[in-house]
Parts: C-alpha cells; structure tokens; sequence
C-alpha cells in the first residue's frame, strides 16, 4: 500500500505564505512525521514495515524525517539535493538560460539571480521581506542544514534513486551522497540513464519543455528497484 498527499503550500498556500517563521520543518518534515504515525496505527498495516519516501526537496528532508520517524524500516530519497538550495537554484537558472531567447525572458533569469543575490545578506533583511519566494526564517533554517552530516545518524536501510539527465538535481548531488555512504551496508544506490528529475524520460541538454509537458510515468525500473529494495528487508 502507497499513502501519498499534497503538499503543504499547495494545499494551504495562503496561509504559508502569511508565515514569516515558515521553515522546512513546517512545509514538509512534519507532515510526513504525522502520517508515519498516523499510519502505524492503522489495524491493517504492518508498523514495522514503513518506508518513507521523499522526492526532491522531500528528499533533502529524509535525514531530519528520519530523526523524528524511529519506527520507519527504512528510506527512500529520489533526486536528493547536497548543495544548499539557494546555490542549486543558481544552477538551475544558469541552466535555463540557454533556452531563453527573448530579452524578457532574459531578463526574468537576471532578475531571478539578482533575487538570490539577497541570501548574502540575511541578516540585514527584515523578517517579512520575501526573497525567491520566502522569508529569511526559512532560508537561514536551509542554510544551517548540512544533510550529509545529519544522514550519518541513519541506521535504517537507506535507498539513493537518481536520473542521470536531471537538471534541478543534478547528477554530482547523487556522486555526493554515494561518495559519503556508497560503503555503509545500510545504503543502496541506483542512477537511471536517460530518466530526468521525474524519473521520466528526458535529455539534459533539451529544453525541458520537451519533457515536462509531455505525458508520461515513473519509469518501470525505478518502480522495480524500489519494491526490490523494500523486499529484501523483509525478508531478512
């Protein structure tokens, strides 16, 4: 059995929005904290058998939900950022820039990065002042989070899923884990040629309109993978 939800700011978008103290913690840690438990008492699931999964920034998230989900078997992080967010959007927008052909558009990415260019300065922005989308409650809690240092506390079995053509994670975030925990009995990892951020098919280099806008689901090895993995531990 899966249990998947919308997000937080999807589904109360307004109220997030009007929280100059939201941080990550709000937005995505305890929620899936609550329904790891809400899902352990269950009558017909089996407690000791829950996985957690998290995709992209879900996936940042694992090592803090991990800390908080001891009764979890184990975890699932897909397309899992090292680098701080701040610096992972530069590259993403360094990125996009080469299928921007209007000066509008142009303009958008220069003034996206300029936006950025505020997180040098936290401390002298006021506590309502939003830069990319947030407020600087949220940022500095992101930037004192170092999630291969608090993985290291992960005694769980850990898988690592990533598509080798993503653009907004991109590969070297995976070299970066692997390099860290690619020797621990307790990690797995597994990177898919030709899949993109959605575990879809995509190409690095094409603009990822080809792919975003296309229909399309998670590809079959990855579904595999991930029931193999989970598999395994029950039987040991």
């Amino acid at each position: 059995a899966t249990l998947r939800y919308d997000k937080r700011t999807y589904v109360y978008g307004a109220d997030c929005a009007a929280d100059i103290q939201l941080t990550v913690d709000q937005e995505t840690v305890q929620d899936a904290v609550d329904i790891v438990e809400f899902i352990a008492g269950q009558p017909e699931v089996d407690s000791a058998a829950i996985y957690v999964l998290g995709h992209s920034l879900g996936g940042l998230c694992i090592p803090r939900i991990a800390a908080e989900t001891p009764q979890a078997a184990g975890y699932i992080m897909m397309a899992a950022p090292v680098t701080d967010l701040a610096s992972l959007m530069r590259f993403q927008y360094a990125h996009l820039a080469q299928f921007m052909n209007t000066d509008q558009e142009k303009a958008a990415v220069d003034a996206a990065l300029a936006e950025l260019d505020k997180l040098n300065q936290l401390d002298q922005l006021a506590d309502d002042e939003l830069v990319a989308g947030a407020y600087p409650a949220y940022w500095k809690d992101l930037l004192a989070y170092n999630p291969v240092k608090t993985a290291e506390a992960i005694t769980k079995p850990v898988l690592v899923l990533q598509g080798e053509e993503d653009y907004q994670v991109p590969l070297q975030e995976y070299e970066t884990w692997k390099a860290a925990y690619g020797e621990r009995s307790n990690w797995t990892f597994h990177s898919y040629p030709g899949l993109s951020h959605l575990m879809m098919p995509g190409d690095f280099d094409a603009n990822p309109n080809t792919y975003y806008m296309q229909k399309a689901v998670v590809d079959e090895r990855v579904t595999k993978d991930i029931a193999a993995f989970i598999t395994a531990q029950s039987t040991r």
